[in-house]
């Protein structure tokens, strides 16, 4: 079986190790070293998240070369830490389970906030403080296993192992890598447990994170976690997609199988709790059995919703209670996260919770609170006593609390002063096609540099997670792009084509993100126009965004968008 070790000082060189210097790089030919930024930026395969660590720069400092590691007497660290991760990648044979020991040594100070995650971004551990001038090792298991990436449709092999080290001055002085046979931890389902991805400078406030990633965490060396959530998934669309042939393919006799859906099934009529939705549940429980798999069922992690009235308002009641009945019917063990993360955002009350999830996101949680949330889910298995995985859960008494606000960065001014080409400039095909309302807010995204986050929050229930355009509602959404008039019916219409007055509505919110507008005298308004929209076509008469032409009720093709948007590119 497979088993290497690979030493980072020649004070632990033996002969079967492989010395790696700091100026090792990982590339595809020698298959182990440390990754940064510049070798993320030229090797394709370094850029796919779910092949890697999920750390990756904030998006303006994707050409800076931030990460420069400094050889050590007793191994090698980052030279100068700013909350940047320390990124080793190794090839092992095969997708598989792997025990891996990770030795770090501190210096003459403390190392503080010690965090070792692994595959994904997932947390194998956190350390509050080291104290100097010691050596401390870790082990832990992992599962690597095939995946099909966001945004790609075909199954992708996944033959490697990332460890990423976060904390103040961390010296990675030895890694080993040896396979294991062991039982393993499938999970399945949506975003708010998928392995999401990290910018860095790192900031868990900041950071989108499933629960099921931080799961590892509170789990002894001897049994490994696969997960195969992933955003927008349903009950449905995990089949459909090729997510679950991944898993049948990997699973064996005595592993587990966790799945926690709702958050999408409930956009969807045919998948209501009780009739798709449960079906479609007892179906995974029954073909995991035949398998010789113990099933669970996880119930859906609670929003951070609210009525008008102060009181809670719980979207996802009947899919909590369909998993219930399920766990009745055909006697499997239900988690009920949903109800243990509601009594959470109760106690917190709306504005403490917001701590606890992505900033301006009420479904989707930080790390801060993926963490709280694993630590529940933990919790539940130990005092169900699930046999031969309760004996290997631990107790974790660190805590990991947020700050009393959570801001995300905002991009340098001159970051934007960078960009020479137009964000239109492949935008000239299909010129006289009337351009939809989702295609025209992506025009606008792109014009006003932002950029689409990487979940929904479910706030129009006809925007589905995973399709393409989910992010870039989500981010017009945070960015208060949408204008209430369009959306009173609590829908999108993603689909509909996008009138004159429509579309500047878009571009002026989109120009009020970037820039202030005041002192706009009034000018003649066309008769056309909406009560609505007078505002908004007012301020674009003064920003010169009209043409003789204007109609505000008639839908405007894609090319006459595109000029629109090139004079308000001009201005920004």
């Amino acid at each position: 079986m497979f088993s290497q070790e690979y030493v980072f000082s020649d004070s632990y060189k033996t002969n079967d190790s492989i010395r790696v210097s700091s100026n090792r790089l990982y590339d595809l030919e020698t298959g182990y070293g440390f990754v940064i930024e510049k070798n993320r930026n030229e090797i394709e395969a370094l850029k796919v998240s779910e092949l890697n660590s999920a750390f990756e720069p904030w998006y303006w400092l994707t050409n800076n070369e931030l990460t420069k590691i400094e050889q050590r007497k007793n191994g090698c660290m980052i030279e100068r830490n700013d909350s940047l991760p320390l990124i080793f990648k190794a090839d092992v044979p095969k997708p598989g389970n792997y025990e891996v020991r990770v030795t770090i040594t501190t210096d003459d100070r403390e190392l503080h906030d010690l965090m070792i995650f692994s595959e994904r971004r997932r947390l194998m551990i956190k350390v509050p403080c080291l104290l100097a001038n010691t050596t401390y090792e870790y082990t832990f298991t992992v599962n690597v296993c095939d995946i099909i990436p966001r945004g790609m449709e075909s199954v992708c092999v996944d033959t490697s192992i990332d460890i990423a080290i976060l904390a103040s001055i961390p010296i990675v002085s030895k890694i080993t890598i040896h396979e294991v046979e062991c039982r393993t931890i499938f999970i399945v389902g949506d975003s708010t447990l998928t392995d999401q991805g990290a910018a860095y400078p790192y900031d868990p406030g900041c950071s989108y994170s499933g629960w099921a990633q931080m799961f590892p965490a509170f789990f002894e060396n001897g049994i490994a976690v696969s997960n195969h959530a992933h955003s927008g998934l349903t009950t449905e669309s995990f089949v459909r997609e090729g997510h679950y042939d991944i898993v049948k393919r990997f699973i064996r006799p005595g592993d587990f199988f966790i799945m926690q859906f709702g958050h999408n099934d409930q956009k969807l009529p045919h998948l209501d709790a009780y009739g798709g939705y449960k079906k479609r549940l007892m179906d995974y429980v029954l073909e995991m059995k035949k398998l010789g798999v113990t099933p669970l069922i996880v119930t859906p992690l609670a929003r951070n919703t609210w009525k008008s009235d102060g009181s809670y308002n719980d979207l996802l009641k009947d899919f909590a209670n369909a998993c219930l009945e399920v766990g009745k019917e055909l006697n499997v063990t239900v988690l009920d996260l949903h109800q243990l993360s509601m009594e959470f955002v109760l106690k917190e009350g709306l504005e403490s919770a917001k701590r606890y999830y992505f900033p301006k996101d009420y479904t989707h949680s930080n790390d801060y609170g993926a963490f709280l949330m694993a630590q529940y889910l933990a919790r539940a298995c130990k005092l169900a006593n699930i046999q031969n995985l309760s004996n290997f859960i631990k107790e974790v008494e660190v805590t990991f609390l947020p700050p009393q606000s959570i801001t995300l960065p905002i991009a340098p001014k001159e970051f934007e002063g960078e960009v020479q080409e137009s964000a239109l400039s492949a935008e000239v095909e299909r010129v006289d096609e009337l351009i939809t309302r989702v295609e025209a807010l992506d025009f606008l995204i792109k014009v006003v540099r932002f950029v689409p986050t990487n979940v929904y929050n479910d706030k129009y229930p006809d925007v589905i997670g995973h399709e393409w355009y989910a992010g870039v509602v989500e981010v017009s959404i945070q960015n208060n792009i949408l204008d209430e008039y369009l959306v009173k019916d609590h829908l999108f219409h993603p689909n509909d084509y996008v009138s004159a007055e429509e579309f500047i509505t878009y571009c002026i919110n989109g120009y009020c993100c970037r820039k202030v507008l005041t002192d706009v005298p009034c000018y003649e308004i066309p008769n056309d126009v909406s009560p609505y929209a007078v505002a908004y076509v007012n301020k674009a008469i003064h920003l010169s965004l009209l043409h003789e032409s204007f109609q505000a009720k008639k839908y405007i093709t894609r090319g006459e968008a595109v000029i629109i948007l090139r004079q308000l590119e001009s201005l920004l």
